[in-house]
């Protein structure tokens, strides 16, 4: 009897440990599970992690595996853990290489002989905050084209900035213009956390005067970046033809981007619905962006007192000016670099002559004399070895690879970029506020 007993206890223990498990597990609902994403935003450009939590299940009776993912989508690595209360927490590390809406395959979740699908919620890939600049456009407003003598309405916005500093405008020629209203205050603007939604600076009225090709009016602001870059940008310069009389013609919205860069803000066509959208073409500035390589190779080898010289920086400085370029650097000069060796070379010799007396003092300043100079001729002749180039425009990318249309760091034309590296035929380049790859046939480099 007591063998049939402990046999019966015996088989009990066995039973529950078999099978409990399997018991728990039924409890778990997986057509409820998702695997959702961590953090708020899913950015561009960098490891984001999802989460797949599973209750009652304990991590070493469950095997994950992800389907075939979309191009534009690479898996990094996955981590199953015990959630502490008896389930399982499992991690995915994705990178998503373009922004927009993704609908990813459900990933295969395995719990013994079972298979169960669990699908991914919404994911929505933002650009990325820290490789992103602020950026500056208008929205115009009008129903019958251009016309002399006839108000048009626009309003400003930033996008992507952390924090407005300021922002200002100058008076358009021969028009009417004045800003009907102030949207932010410098008083009371803070850091504020990142978002995609742009972000209204002011209300603008502009009645050009006369029929004619018109300027559109310079905008520019100063904002810090998600990433603590203090930057100005301003709108894109453009033109617009003003009618000298009324003509039919459809209802529509220009967006005036000031990277550009062609974009289209939906917030506001959808308070506009009859509104159509037409988006200025971001400008061929190839020839400009030659004559700008041609102004600064004869900077770096002119002497700096002749003509040749100042003409070359003058021009160069205006042509700038003209495509939007800012904050520009000059180039480091050919006879400038010869000079400060030769003044090496004369301080050496002082020196040497020197020695030989009884002059303790003037060794003393020569000696000095001469490492100082030496030590600038050094710094000087590294910069002036440095590969740069006058970037003809677009993005940017983080491998040496075609990212797809909208993809990577924007970055205007015209702009003076260091050539770090060099890949089959593409040029790893850096500027003041980003670096990465580019094709090789966009940069023209300086002599």
């Amino acid at each position: 009897m007591q063998l049939i007993i402990s046999f019966f206890r015996k088989f009990c223990l066995f039973f529950l440990f078999l099978f409990l498990p399997a018991f728990a597990a039924a409890k778990t609902d997986f057509g409820s599970l998702s695997v959702r994403s961590a953090e708020d935003y899913v950015f561009v450009h960098s490891e984001s992690e999802f989460v797949l939590s599973v209750p009652d299940v304990e991590p070493d009776k469950l095997q994950t595996e992800l389907l075939e993912l979309p191009t534009d989508v690479r898996f990094i690595s996955s981590k199953k853990e015990f959630d502490g209360n008896g389930g399982t927490i499992i991690r995915f590390w994705l990178y998503f290489s373009s922004v927009g809406n993704f609908e990813l395959p459900p990933i295969l979740l395995k719990r013994g002989f079972k298979v169960h699908y669990i699908p991914f919620g919404k994911i929505t890939v933002t650009e990325n905050p820290a490789l992103v600049s602020p950026r500056l456009f208008a929205v115009i407003d009008k129903n019958d084209g251009f016309f002399a003598g006839e108000s048009i309405f626009f309003t400003v916005y930033a996008q992507y900035a952390g924090q407005i500093l300021d922002f200002s405008f100058k008076l358009p020629k021969d028009s009417i213009f004045f800003e009907k209203e102030r949207l932010f205050s410098k008083k009371d603007e803070k850091k504020r956390a990142f978002s995609t939604e742009p972000v209204p600076i002011a209300k603008f009225e502009w009645k050009p005067l006369n029929a004619g090709l018109h300027a559109f009016p310079e905008m520019y602001m100063d904002a810090v970046s998600y990433s603590g870059n203090r930057k100005t940008v301003s709108i894109q310069k453009k033109e617009i033809d003003v009618s000298a009389r009324k003509k039919d013609s459809e209802k529509k919205e220009d967006v005036f981007d000031g990277f550009y860069e062609p974009y289209v803000f939906s917030e506001a066509e959808s308070e506009k619905s009859s509104v159509q959208t037409k988006i200025l073409e971001e400008p061929d500035l190839k020839e400009e962006c030659d004559e700008l390589c041609a102004l600064r190779n004869r900077e770096k080898y002119s002497f700096p007192l002749s003509h040749s010289f100042s003409e070359s920086v003058v021009k160069r400085k205006n042509l700038e000016s003209m495509i939007g370029i800012r904050i520009s650097e000059n180039e480091k000069n050919f006879w400038v670099m010869n000079f400060l060796f030769v003044v090496t070379g004369v301080f050496l010799v002082m020196f040497v002559l020197f020695l030989s007396g009884r002059h303790a003092k003037l060794v003393v300043l020569f000696f000095s004399l001469f490492v100082i100079s030496l030590f600038a001729s050094f710094v000087y002749e590294s910069e002036f070895e440095k590969r740069f180039g006058i970037f003809y425009g677009g993005s940017v990318s983080v491998i040496p690879e075609e990212l797809g249309e909208g993809a990577g760091r924007f970055v205007p034309a015209g702009l003076r970029v260091k050539i770090i590296e060099k890949s089959s035929d593409w040029f790893y380049i850096e500027t003041v506020d980003c670096s990465g790859w580019v094709k090789a046939e966009l940069v023209n480099e300086l002599m």
